[in-house]
């Protein structure tokens, strides 16, 4: 299966749907043929079952395979979950989940998508191309660039100034981080932060509120936008400029079914069941991870976006589990004064809004619109 570039990504993305679903359908068939063939897991599932992988030829075909939850992959080793034709010495450093709802689970990703992302995130707040991305993760470290694009991961280790500093070097068109790392750089340079003069800035890893979200523009002098995922995911959702959630199918594909597992009609609220399509390690094939939410009634969006699964957050809250709860944060102590217009790199003029109260962040079972668990960091 040919791998599309960024730009071939992005027109998958925005065109009729019916190529970028195809491509779907290519993703699922290889991977179910993978995990088959190498991750013990799954290769022991379905021959308890008398499956081959031919019979799972289309995405179509994904509820007719069992369902597993993080309790059942908490109890097996690590080395049955990872594809077995895999040197262990070529794995990349490994990454854990939180380990508030049980043991930690051990994670090894190969992200193939993470550029094609980025693009289409770029793209859609009006950048250009190509662009220089930055997000703040676990390493210092930069994908190879292609398209003439570049994704660089900063260290979360770096000091807030040395974090500001290394960022004005790369100058960046898309920055994701952490609302407390938005929330440190604010308070340690303010309104310097609009030289950065980002075309969006991405918001992950914790929940926000919409208010806080406005507040951060404030300063960074953009559009700030939310993403959801997971550990165990990577990039799941994005929300686009017209304030749409829409699934990246691309990296992981989206069911949503209710407590018998029978997939839910759109605007009702059901568990997120998700499949793994750009992890080649480690695969999770149609896990419940936790957090409950609905597809919207009405799926087209003005964005353009024609993939599969356009979410409401709005009408139905979307609930996390115990695996990402995060701690009380109460009232950001934000007192330098905010930017209200500022420049883009285009050279137009962009009106901000007055700075707003920040909401408290606090820890619950139910969050409402814009508030999503981690995506990179």
């Amino acid at each position: 299966m040919m791998t599309p570039n960024s730009r071939q990504f992005y027109d998958l993305f925005t065109g009729d749907g019916t190529a970028y679903r195809q491509f779907i359908d290519e993703l699922f068939n290889q991977r179910v043929q993978s995990v088959v063939c190498h991750v013990p897991f799954y290769r022991d599932l379905f021959a308890a079952r008398g499956w081959t992988a031919a019979g799972f030829a289309t995405i179509a075909s994904l509820h007719k395979l069992p369902i597993v939850d993080r309790e059942l992959v908490q109890a097996q080793p690590t080395e049955r979950m990872i594809n077995a034709v895999l040197d262990p010495a070529s794995l990349p450093p490994p990454s854990y989940t939180s380990g508030t709802s049980g043991p930690p689970l051990k994670l090894y990703t190969s992200r193939d998508f993470y550029l094609a992302s980025f693009y289409l995130l770029q793209r859609s707040y009006g950048g250009a191309v190509p662009f220089v991305a930055a997000c703040v993760s676990d390493a210092d470290r930069a994908l190879p660039p292609a398209d003439g694009c570049q994704l660089h991961f900063l260290s979360r280790n770096r000091t807030t100034a040395e974090l500001f500093a290394r960022l004005l070097e790369l100058k960046p068109d898309l920055v994701m981080m952490r609302p407390d790392r938005w929330r440190l750089l604010i308070e340690e340079v303010g309104g310097e932060l609009a030289r950065l003069r980002l075309v969006v800035a991405g918001v992950s890893g914790m929940m926000t509120a919409p208010s806080e979200r406005a507040y951060f523009a404030t300063f960074l002098g953009c559009p700030v936008a939310n993403m959801y995922g997971a550990n165990e995911l990577g990039g799941a959702i994005f929300e686009c400029p017209a304030g749409r959630e829409h699934v990246l199918a691309h990296h992981n594909f989206l069911e949503i079914v209710d407590d018998d597992d029978r997939a839910v009609a759109p605007g009702v609220t059901g568990h997120l069941v998700w499949t793994s399509l750009d992890n080649r390690i480690m695969p999770f094939v149609r896990y419940k991870i936790g957090d409950t939410g609905a597809f919207a009634a009405e799926q087209s969006c003005r964005c353009g976006w024609q993939g599969p699964g356009t979410l409401s957050f709005a009408a139905n809250d979307i609930a996390l589990s115990d695996r990402e709860k995060p701690a009380s944060h109460g009232q950001s102590a934000l007192t330098r004064p905010g930017l209200r217009q500022w420049t883009s790199k285009s050279g137009g003029t962009t009106s901000l809004p007055s700075r707003p109260a920040i909401a408290a962040v606090r820890s619950r079972d139910r969050i409402s619109r814009h508030l999503f668990s981690p995506f990179i960091d």
